[in-house]
């Protein structure tokens, strides 16, 4: 919007000198046409403003202490530009069995991993019980003299017991049948949780490429014309061949198209955070 304010700023000063001028044929709507354009321009200017500071006030009790004076917080947090945009070429994308190993590394299908091991876990015990349990006892016990007086030894003693599972196989059958069952619920709830990641994966990829391809049109062909056709409307209506509503509409068209190309770029950051989160990395992904 600063940017595009200085061309306004260029054509009010055209249409002032043509009015000033005693061989301009600039009318009286014509210039007050140009101021009414710059006032919308530091209206529109205004409001941006405001959103920032409002952004930044949101912004600031993510990233700093609630001790921090606001103003202070707001003062602290900077603003990156960014620059030319990331491309999602075809050989950054990965392969299938690439992605998969990729995507098995995700916080949430390690979770299900956790759950599914310590269903296994809950299985073998299951299974255990199965298996008589052998059990062995050891004793020993002192003794005195006998009433006359002769010594007695002492005694030792040990017990070998095992239990056989003969009568309860219909309560361990369900147990077993359950433990079973969760285990596979969680490798068919891990499955699940892949194939989504991998579709959200495709999805973000293929709109990256789209929004790629949109921000390439904007800048080799829409911006270029959108420009030249401002400058043949400025260039007709000075040497007294247009109308200077024209020369407003292109001036004002060039600076939506730019808008609406910054709107496209933030678009393709949005999906870039996503696709991040879908990479499960602890720094940025980049793809070239």
């Amino acid at each position: 919007m600063k940017q595009n304010r200085t061309l306004f700023e260029q054509l009010h000063e055209v249409v002032e000198s043509s009015y000033s001028s005693a061989y301009g044929r600039a009318k009286q709507q014509d210039l007050v046409r140009s101021e009414l354009e710059l006032i919308k321009l530091d209206h529109r200017l205004t409001q941006l403003r405001q959103a920032k500071e409002n952004a930044l006030k949101k912004l600031s009790q993510y990233i700093l202490p609630t001790m921090v004076d606001q103003n202070t917080a707001d003062q602290a947090i900077t603003l990156k530009t960014t620059g030319e945009p990331i491309m999602v070429t075809p050989s950054s994308i990965l392969p299938p069995n690439s992605l998969a190993a990729r995507l098995s590394q995700h916080p949430l299908v390690r979770i299900v991993d956790v759950q599914s091991n310590t269903a296994q876990i809950d299985k073998s015990i299951a299974e255990q019980k199965y298996k008589p349990e052998w059990g062995v006892t050891l004793g020993y016990g002192y003794r005195g003299d006998d009433l006359s007086g002769k010594d007695r030894a002492d005694l030792a003693s040990i017990a070998v017991s095992v239990s056989v599972p003969i009568f309860s196989s219909s309560r361990q059958d369900a147990q077993v049948k359950a433990a079973t069952l969760q285990v596979e619920s969680f490798l068919s709830e891990k499955q699940l949780v892949l194939n989504e990641l991998m579709a959200k994966y495709r999805v973000l990829t293929s709109d990256i490429n789209l929004l790629d391809q949109r921000i390439r049109l904007y800048q080799t062909k829409l911006l270029p014309s959108y420009r030249e056709s401002a400058q043949a409307m400025l260039n007709a209506y000075t040497s007294n061949d247009g109308v200077f509503s024209d020369v407003v509409q292109a001036r004002i068209d060039t600076l939506n198209a730019h808008i609406e190309l910054l709107n496209i770029r933030i678009e393709r950051f949005k999906r870039l955070a996503e696709l991040n989160y879908v990479m499960a990395q602890s720094e940025e992904v980049k793809l070239k």
